[in-house]
């Protein structure tokens, strides 16, 4: 199944990304900690937000495929 829909929710805990499926139902997927996110500027909160959402979405993967290494990791990315 091909996750296209990711909740995300901020908290006293962090962030925190969630799959929903065609129900509804939400699946935890990636947390990040409040401490963690204390210590980013805001190009690495960015960095963090797009790079969590090319990893669980497919579509958007598949879209942004050339920006990315391949999935076995042995082939670098076509564009910077």
């Amino acid at each position: 199944m091909q996750m296209n829909s990711i909740s995300i929710v901020f908290d006293s805990d962090g962030l925190a990304f969630y799959s929903l499926d065609e129900g509804g139902e939400k699946s935890l997927q990636h947390r990040v900690a409040i401490s963690t996110l204390q210590q980013m500027s805001m190009a690495d909160l960015e960095y963090c937000l797009s790079t969590n959402l090319l990893v669980d979405m497919p579509s958007l993967r598949t879209l942004f495929a050339d920006y990315l290494w391949s999935d076995d990791g042995e082939t670098a990315p076509r564009l910077d």
